[in-house]
């Protein structure tokens, strides 16, 4: 499956989104979407965890 068939799975690091090539597919835009908006809420996550630890 490629990135361009919309793939349900939306957790792939942001070194491999980096090391992707510009793209006008829909599906692999959007995909890229979630998997940078997916990140970026694990480290809100990560951080809001270790300010409540401290």
């Amino acid at each position: 499956m490629t990135e361009h068939m919309g793939p349900c799975e939306s957790d792939c690091p942001e070194d491999i989104l980096d090391l992707l090539t510009p793209t006008d597919r829909p599906y692999a835009i959007a995909w890229r979407a979630r998997c940078r908006a997916n990140a970026a809420a694990r480290r809100s996550e990560a951080t809001q965890k270790s300010a409540s630890s401290s």
